[in-house]
This record gives structure tokens, sequence and C-alpha cells, in this order.
């Protein structure tokens, strides 16, 4: 008995030793992940850490370029060392690294002052577009810089000539409304408000009825007239010709308004020395009216 008991307690000696170094191993080997993992680990944070000191090296380098204070200090110092070349690379990186600032800030300011010279001043709107030339003086190519200059001219003249917004509270008005209150106005003798009213006009009847409109003929029609009355004759032809062409094409030259437009036309002809190119027009604005 005592030798079955030897016997087995040997075997289950056995088997303990085998599955303590098997747990021994996979001990180990866990040790040794853990280990690999903490490694990669900490290459990990090594690499992030050298990409944020590149970063500020960047930033540093950067700054070197753009700040006014650095800048002093770095040509400063080329001139003192007699390295004028070098100074002038400096002058220049400033000026380059600086300029997209001075157009964003321009840009700002600009439309601050297009904004509040909504309240009628004119000088708010000059300022407006002499910030914008700063700004386009930095950045020459910048679309949103240019149209601000545009429309800031465009204020101004309006204010001027009595801004339209003030006097005749018409926000809200659509395309129909503008252009009845331009002839309204132009039968009043207010040219330039007519003017005003009817350029406004415009853009609205492109947007609810599409270019290829009989509505956004006449918008363009009495625009032209309009600005033929307050003597702007080179920006009156080329709408008069877009209305005639429209309305041919949408309406028939035996329409009756294709008969105002040719007459009208005839008139801005007539009206700047080239009667020989008004009379048949005239003759074909009779003949479709009769």
């Amino acid at each position: 008995m005592f030798g079955l008991l030897s016997e087995n307690w040997s075997e289950l000696s056995t088997a303990i030793n085998t599955i303590c170094a098997v747990l021994s191993i996979l001990v180990a080997f866990g040790f040794f992940v853990r280990r690999q993992r903490t490694l990669k680990d900490l290459i990990y944070v090594e690499q992030e850490r050298d990409d944020l000191r590149k970063r500020f090296a960047r930033a540093e380098a950067r700054l070197d370029k753009i700040d006014p204070r650095r800048f002093e200090e770095a040509v400063d110092a080329a001139y003192n060392a007699g390295k004028f070349d070098k100074a002038e690379q400096i002058a220049f990186a400033f000026a380059e690294e600086q300029s997209p600032a001075f157009g964003k800030a321009a840009e700002i300011l600009a439309e601050q002052r297009l904004l509040q010279s909504e309240n009628g001043d004119a000088q708010l709107a000059q300022e407006a577009q002499r910030f914008a030339e700063i700004g386009l003086a930095a950045q020459p190519g910048d679309v949103r810089l240019k149209e601000i200059k545009a429309l800031s001219r465009q204020r101004e003249k309006d204010i001027q000539a009595g801004d339209p917004i003030e006097v005749l509270n018409w926000d809200g008005m659509s395309d129909v409304e503008l252009n009845r209150l331009s002839i309204s106005l132009w039968k009043a003798g207010q040219l330039q408000l007519a003017e005003v009213a009817a350029r406004r006009s415009v853009p609205l009847a492109l947007l609810r009825t599409g270019k290829m409109s009989s509505n956004y003929a006449a918008a363009i029609a009495q625009h032209a007239y309009c600005l033929q009355d307050i003597d702007d004759f080179d920006s009156a032809e080329p709408l008069y010709r877009e209305a005639l062409e429209i309305t041919r094409q949408t309406l028939g030259e035996g329409n009756a308004s294709y008969a105002t437009r040719l007459n009208n036309f005839a008139g801005l002809l007539q009206a700047t020395g080239r009667t020989d190119e008004a009379k048949p027009l005239f003759h074909e604005a009779l003949e479709v009216t009769r």
C-alpha cells in the first residue's frame, strides 16, 4: 500500500513540478510582453516629445520672422556686424510673413467701417476704402478685399446721392416693388434715388426668375433708363443691349415691350451723337408698335 502511495505521490509531484515550470514560463513570457509594451510606450512618448520639440522649433523660427521686437534686434545685430545682405534677407522674410496678417486685419477694419457707414457717414465709407487699399497692398490678389473696396466706393456714392435705405426705408422690398419705386422716383425727378432703386432691384430679379426672363429684362432696362438720365451713358448701353436681346428671345420681336426697348436704346444712341445708328432702331420700333 505504501509502495503504491509512494508511486502515486511521485507522479503527482512530477505533475506539480511540470505545472510550475509551465506557469513560470508563462509568467516570464508575460513579463517580457509587458516589458515590450512598456518599451513601445516609451518609444512612442519619446517620438511625441520629439515632434513637439520640432513644432516648438518651427514656431520659434516663425516668431523670429514676425515678432517686431525680434525683427528689430536681428536687423540691428546684422547692421552692427556689417552684414547688410543678411539684414535685407531678414527684412524680406519679415515682410513676407507679416503680409497675410496685415491683409486680414485690414479686411476686418474695412468691413467694420463699411457696416458703420450705414448711418450715412461718407467718411466711414472712405475709411473702409482706405483700409481695403492697405490690405490689398499687402495681399494684392485677395478677392474679399477687392469686393469690400468696390462696395465701400459704391456706398460713398450712395450716401452722397442721398442714401435710399434711410430715406425710403425699403428693407424687405421685392424686385418688382423696387422697380415700381424707381419709376415713381424718376417721375418725381429724384433721378439719383431712382437709379439706386433700379440697381438694387436687378440682383433680386435675377435671383427670383433667372437671367432669361422678361422680369429680369425689365429690371435691367429700368436701370439703363435711369443711368442714361444721370448721364452715365457708358454704363447704360450694355444694359440696354442685354435687355433688348433677352426680350427678343423671351417675348419675341413683335411684342410691345420689345418696341419700347428698341425706342429707348435708340434714344441713348441719339443722345451720344450716333444718329445714323439710332434711325433704323426708331423705325423698327415704330413698325412693331404699328
